[in-house]
């Protein structure tokens, strides 16, 4: 049954809220009508939106301590140590459907439809081969990967997007309150503006007699390009491969994505084939998905998965030589952990080339708008300074 989180005004006049099982938000308004209380808001809750990767990490990892020690699922899922309400709801939703007969991966994938596949596979595999436990543990390290990532990745441009921020709004307040007083100024003198006076001028000209609308005409491009299903498109992701910095680093993104999931896979002793194809829609790059999509049904006619990655825009060739050498030592998930451990290194090496080359350029650039525009203003006033006529 969907879990819902409310908030409603009970019998006394007092806003109440908290979680509960209902079928749909109609049978909660008839509970609440019920009880005398009036609804006010209602939304099912799934595990995504319950917890975030960290607690994912933990809740998988303590689930995986207490399976290998042999305790059973229930008993396992009651001694999870979850802090809010909406986490022991989760949880307790989970138990119910077990109580009721159906595996963990059920419970799950009924609890948040658009939960990751791969996830979903591992446990499933887990249960099919009595190895939850051991499951439980690789998707706790699947998701300290990705929370590790993810925390690497907004801590290396939370700077600059601070000081980018603070750029724009400086550069406004300049261009919309400080400009015009000293444009007025000079235009009871009679001067000759330098080129930069002349073209701080037009500029201000232009955004004050509507041009500022192109930053939301922009903003609406964007979000129609995303309706559209633009940012899905091969051409975008082109597009984007040229952009400096940007292109190689979510390039290598893409790629560390998917060696990691594939060594999680088949360390979970899933067929190579059907991996494989569990890797379709991973990213959004549809570039990548027709690649994986090829080699899964090379696999499925009895390639090898080095062969049918050969020729391909995945991996490089030194790198499927390793691919090799797992599948004929029969230990094919070995590779694939090494190429996402080297990935990963390399991501964190862009990442921190990027954080020690963009912030000083950065301050640079700022240095210069800013410092431009204080030249462009006060070489005029020099100028008033030094005697220029006054115009009557």
């Amino acid at each position: 049954m969907p879990l819902f989180t409310f908030s409603a005004i009970n019998a006394s006049g007092r806003e109440v809220s908290g979680w509960t099982h209902a079928a749909d938000s109609a049978a909660l308004q008839q509970r609440c009508q019920t009880k005398g209380w009036s609804l006010l808001s209602a939304r099912p809750l799934t595990w995504r939106q319950g917890l975030d990767l960290d607690k994912k990490c933990r809740l998988f990892s303590e689930l995986g301590a207490l399976l290998e020690a042999d305790v059973a699922l229930n008993d396992a899922l009651d001694l999870l140590s979850l802090e809010t309400a909406q986490e022991q709801g989760l949880l307790q939703t989970w138990k119910t459907g077990i109580q009721a007969g159906k595996p963990l991966s059920r419970c799950i994938r009924e609890s948040n439809p658009h939960e990751d596949h791969l996830v979903l596979k591992m446990l499933e595999v887990g249960e099919a081969s009595g190895e939850l436990g051991t499951a439980a543990l690789q998707i706790a390290r699947y998701y300290e990967a990705l929370s590790r990532i993810r925390s690497k990745v907004v801590t290396a441009l939370m700077y600059p997007c601070l000081v980018l921020v603070v750029t724009i709004a400086a550069v406004a307040v300049l261009t919309l309150y400080v400009i015009p007083m000293f444009l007025t100024l000079f235009a009871r003198y009679l001067l000759e503006l330098p080129l930069a006076t002349r073209i701080l001028t037009a500029t201000t000209d232009f955004f004050g007699s509507g041009g500022w609308l192109i930053l939301p005409a922009s903003a609406a491009l964007v979000l129609f390009g995303r309706h559209r299903g633009w940012h899905r498109r091969p051409w975008f992701f082109q597009v984007i491969d040229r952009i400096p910095f940007l292109g190689p680093f979510l390039r290598t993104l893409r790629i560390l994505n998917v060696t990691q999931s594939l060594a999680n896979l088949l360390t979970a002793q899933v067929r190579i084939h059907e991996a494989v194809h569990l890797l379709v829609g991973l990213t959004p790059d549809p570039r990548l998905d027709r690649e994986l999509s090829q080699v899964a049904e090379r696999v499925l006619k009895g390639d090898a998965l080095s062969a049918a990655m050969r020729g391909r825009n995945l991996l490089p060739e030194r790198e499927l030589r390793l691919v090799r050498i797992g599948e004929e030592t029969g230990r094919l998930a070995d590779p694939f952990h090494f190429l996402a451990e080297q990935y990963q290194n390399r991501l964190w090496r862009s990442l921190d080339r990027f954080t020690s080359l963009f912030e000083p350029l950065l301050i640079v650039f700022l240095s210069l708008v800013i410092g431009g525009i204080l030249i462009a203003l006060y070489v005029p006033l020099f100028d008033i300074l030094s005697g220029a006529t006054f115009r009557h």
